[in-house]
């Protein structure tokens, strides 16, 4: 990875790819953990409140949970694309 992409193309050395160069599969992977961390939350909730709205089954639970899950992914990878790996900083001065 360089700062200087044509270099390393004149060079005939290959370059890093997208997905090494931004932190989209560590940020999904954090997001999808916290999104599934919500769905348990609001499953429990809907558990709790049984007595006053609907209990839902073990089913609807799972799905609950994988959609949130899901959701935290998607989001997470979104914010990924913005942001570059984090694992890159301490190498900043080498890629000047």
């Amino acid at each position: 990875m360089s700062r200087d992409e044509a270099g390393l193309h004149r060079h005939r050395i290959h370059s890093a790819t997208t997905y090494q160069q931004l932190d989209v599969i560590h940020r999904g992977e954090r997001w999808a953990f916290g999104g599934a961390s919500i769905g348990l939350v609001v499953v429990l909730l809907l558990r709790v409140l049984a007595s006053w709205c609907f209990m839902p089954d073990p089913f609807v639970s799972g799905c609950i949970l994988v959609l949130a899950g899901l959701f935290g992914a998607w989001q997470g990878g979104m914010v990924g694309l913005t942001r570059e790996n984090d694992k890159l900083a301490p190498c900043h001065h080498e890629l000047e």
